[in-house]
């Protein structure tokens, strides 16, 4: 980042990884929860959200010296609409249904 190359913290956001049922699983989170929180406060609000998360965890990143962190930041989206309707009941992948406050874990 410092050599003048500002692409590599927003590349590091995108990479999910080797292509397999994991990348998949990451790729229908980000869009459902991502598409959720856009719904509920606007595309600025989604947007600032999304900027703010990549800026603390390249930081937080490279700090600790982890190349990649897409799956930080899908973490951060499901966490944050996790907390907006907690007792919500709601769908995972497969039809399985479970209320929000537990997808976190």
């Amino acid at each position: 980042f410092f050599k003048g190359q500002i692409w590599r913290p927003f590349t590091s956001a995108c990479f999910l990884g080797k292509v397999d049922m994991s990348m998949a699983s990451n790729i229908y989170f980000l869009i459902n929860y991502g598409q959720e929180m856009e719904r509920q406060d606007g595309s600025p609000q989604q947007a600032m959200f999304l900027l703010s998360q990549v800026f603390l965890l390249v930081i937080f990143c490279s700090l600790i010296g982890v190349p990649s962190f897409a799956r930080s930041l899908i973490t951060a989206s499901i966490y944050c609409c996790s907390r907006r309707e907690p007792l919500r009941a709601m769908e995972i992948q497969f039809g399985i249904r479970i209320e929000y406050w537990l997808l976190p874990f």
